[in-house]
Order: C-alpha cells, then sequence, then structure tokens
C-alpha cells in the first residue's frame, strides 16, 4: 500500500512529498505515509503503529488528538472558522503569551515561522536605520531568501553562503554570518560592520542542526553586544518557546531578548507564526507605523482556539513530566545508539534532543554536527524504525517528546533492552 501511495503521490507532489525531509532521502528508505495520531503514538498507512518521536516537528507537546482540543476545534469550527476580523480569540492567546514572555508587550500573529522572522528582520532594519543581520551557521530562519544561508562565503567578508539554488548572492549581501557559541566569531562581525548591524538573530538553542545548547554566558554576551552596539537582539523561539519552559529559552536562560519569533507549540500542531517585543519596537508595524505586515489568515479562529487550549493545560506539572520523560527516552535511545556505534553523543534541552554519532566529543556548533557519521545515524535510524520508534528522518533535525509519552515510557526501555547487538 505504501508503495502504491508513494508512486500516486509521484505524479502530483514533487518527490510525493510537500517537505524535503519527508521523502526520507537521507536515512535511504522510501518515506512512510501516516494516517492517524493518538496521544504518543502515530500510524502508518498499513496500519503499523510508532512512537512518535517527531511529534509534528516540535508542535504537539500535550500529545496527538488530546480530548479537550479536539472538542474545543471541533466547537470552533461549527462557529466558523475564518471569521476574515478580528475576535476575542486573537487577545486572549496574545494574553497568555504576554504573561510568558516577559520581554514580549506587544505582538502580532502570523501564518508561519518564516512568516513572523521576516517581519522581526524588517522591524529590526527600520527601528535602527541599518540594514546588516548577524546570524549564525547552520541556523535555520525559515526560507526567505535572505536567510537562507548555512555559512559564510568566504572568511573575510563573513557574508552569507546561498544555500539554495535560485538564492542570489547579492540577497545575503547584508546576512553576515558568525559561529555559534564563539563570542569572538561575533565581535569579529561587528568589528568589521560597525554601526551597520540591525540585528543579531538566533535560535538560541539550535534545532535545525540537531540540538547545540549555548555554551555558560554565549548567550548573555550577546545581550552585552547588542546593547554595546545599538542593535536589536531577536531570539527565534519558534521552536523553543513553550517547548523548553514555559517562557522558552528566555525563562530558561534567563536572557531576554528585544523581539521573540513564536510558533509549533504556540499553534498546538496548526500553522502559526508569532512576533513580539518591546513597545516602542512594535509599534512601527501598520497600522501604527511604517513597517507593513498583513495575512488572511493572521490570527485565525481555530488556531486560536488550539493555541489557547494547549496553554491552558500546559502547567508547571506539565514541565515536571515532560523533563521526567525525556530523561528516560533519551536513556533508552542512548543504550539504543550505542548498540550500533560507541562513539554517541546525545545533547538534551528540556523535550527536545538529539543523538549524534561522532567522535569530536560534545557538539557545540554547525561544524561540529557536520562532522556527524551519517551512515551510523542511518543504521540508527532503521533500527529504531524496525521496533517501532519513529525519529525524524535527519541527523539534524531535534526529536521530540509530549506529556502522553509517560504512558510509553516503561514499553520503549523493554523494546530497546529486547534488541539484539548489531554485528
Amino acid at each position: 500500500m505504501s508503495s502504491h501511495l508513494l508512486e500516486r503521490a509521484r505524479k502530483v507532489l514533487v518527490g510525493g512529498v510537500n517537505s524535503p525531509v519527508r521523502s526520507f532521502r537521507s536515512v535511504r528508505t522510501d518515506p512512510i505515509f501516516l494516517t492517524k495520531a493518538e496521544g504518543p503514538f502515530v500510524y502508518d498507512a498499513l496500519g503499523r503503529r510508532y512512537i512518535d518521536l517527531i511529534c509534528g516537528w516540535g508542535s504537539i507537546i500535550l500529545g496527538h488528538a488530546k480530548s479537550e482540543i479536539v472538542e474545543a476545534a471541533i466547537e470552533r469550527v461549527r462557529n466558523g472558522h475564518a471569521l476574515g476580523l478580528t475576535s476575542e480569540l486573537e487577545v486572549e492567546l496574545a494574553e497568555e503569551v504576554a504573561r510568558s514572555f516577559r520581554s514580549v508587550e506587544l505582538m502580532r500573529f502570523a501564518n508561519s515561522g518564516t512568516e513572523c522572522v521576516m517581519t522581526a528582520v524588517r522591524l529590526a532594519r527600520a527601528y535602527t536605520g541599518r540594514k546588516r543581520v548577524l546570524v549564525f551557521e547552520g541556523s535555520y530562519h525559515g526560507h526567505s531568501d535572505f536567510l537562507l544561508t548555512k555559512e559564510a562565503r568566504d572568511p573575510e567578508s563573513m557574508l552569507g553562503k546561498p544555500s539554495s539554488a535560485g538564492v542570489l548572492p547579492e540577497f545575503l549581501d547584508n546576512t553576515i554570518v558568525a559561529r555559534f557559541n564563539d563570542i569572538e566569531s561575533v565581535r569579529r562581525c561587528l568589528r568589521r560592520y560597525r554601526g551597520e548591524v540591525a540585528a543579531i538573530l538566533l535560535e538560541p538553542v539550535p534545532a535545525n542542526m540537531g540540538v547545540v545548547p549555548p555554551i555558560d554566558g554565549f548567550l548573555e554576551e550577546l545581550r552585552d553586544e547588542a546593547d554595546r552596539e545599538d542593535c536589536l537582539l531577536v531570539f527565534d523561539e519558534v521552536v523553543t518557546g513553550f517547548r523548553i519552559a514555559r517562557g522558552g529559552a528566555q525563562e530558561r536562560y534567563g536572557v531576554e531578548a528585544d523581539l521573540t519569533c513564536l510558533g509549533k507549540v504556540l499553534g498546538g500542531g496548526l500553522p502559526i507564526g508569532c512576533v513580539g517585543g518591546r513597545s516602542e519596537v512594535m509599534k512601527l508595524l501598520a497600522p501604527e507605523g511604517p513597517v507593513y505586515h498583513a495575512g488572511t489568515f493572521a490570527g485565525n479562529p481555530l488556531v486560536m482556539v488550539v493555541g489557547l487550549q494547549t496553554l491552558r493545560c500546559l502547567g508547571e506539572r506539565a514541565y515536571e513530566t515532560l523533563e521526567h520523560v525525556s530523561d528516560r527516552v533519551c536513556n533508552a535511545l542512548l543504550r539504543l545508539a550505542e548498540k550500533i556505534d560507541s562513539r554517541v553523543v546525545l545533547q538534551r534541552v528540556g523535550s527536545m534532543f538529539t543523538v549524534f554519532f561522532t567522535k569530536n566529543g560534545a557538539v557545540r556548533d554547525y561544524r561540529g554536527a557536520k562532522s556527524s557519521d551519517l551512515r551510523a545515524f542511518t543504521s540508527f535510524f532503521s533500527k529504531a524504525l524496525g521496533v517501532g520508534i519513529l525519529m525524524p528522518p535527519s541527523q539534524f533535525e531535534a526529536l521530540f517528546v509530549t506529556v502522553a509519552h509517560s504512558e510509553v515510557i516503561s514499553d520503549m526501555e523493554r523494546i530497546v533492552e529486547g534488541v539484539d547487538q548489531l554485528e
């Protein structure tokens, strides 16, 4: 059935998928077609059940199809799910965000992380009157042309090198690339482009090169450098927001940003983006100011309801559960990985984590992540899949768990213990 579906899909969808990672090409197998998700499980078109460690690419944090969320969504659809004008639901969700993120005084909802990061950069440029943006090697901030880069084109200019065909080098002429966890690299960039940098933009915990925690003091030093340079510090917390703490990386590490981008968990599995921050910056957005942003589906009531219900269920006990579940799941995965290769490094922040196969120890940046053994990861992925554990089909994607995974910890541990040593 899956091969038939794949054949059909390839006739009408590019590569048979709507996002490249779903093609499973990096793990050298055919993609899985899913039909259902419930609690900690997903089910494929052949009826097979898997423990899900993709979790909607981090957007599901309570578990799939949680009854309170399903009921609220059905009720909203009955009462209209595309109102076209503003509703009280937008105000309620914004109030929840503001209570969770002290740095977010005003905000604007959007439809994706890509969109809200684009808007954040536009705001930073308008506020500072500067044009350049400093990002980090291996970072991912959506697929807008001026941010689609993984590394600098050369060490002298430090300007971004396009990471996709169709992205012209001149689109990245105002994008500077530094090395994550290397404050001296940041300072070199700021010296080279003194007075020209509008924003330092980063995932405070990168999740798109695998999970790479910031070293002690790095985020604090970035805050100091941004203040010294009179530029904005922008945290892309699309993945980390509401995931690693209620107030994201800013709560977990005690460093506040000028602008914050949110998504994933905030929408409870539905498409959402949110950019927010200091009121003096945010008031530059239309209709208050000259910076344009608009969207047909921005503040969509169905998304607002699902987001609200998700956040209302995310109390302190939920995060305690997530920490406990994550610790035990990671221990089980580490044992499975060690059956494949002894050169294993597992890195976790809250309920997001990555298993790297590398001889170089802890992964601190993109260069370290790139040195991973992809063949070992492919073996790990295949072995896990064979025993009913579904992980993201890429070494460079984060794994996630939900509150509902507390139901399957013991089962997962037994599964791993039963796996024979690979030859």
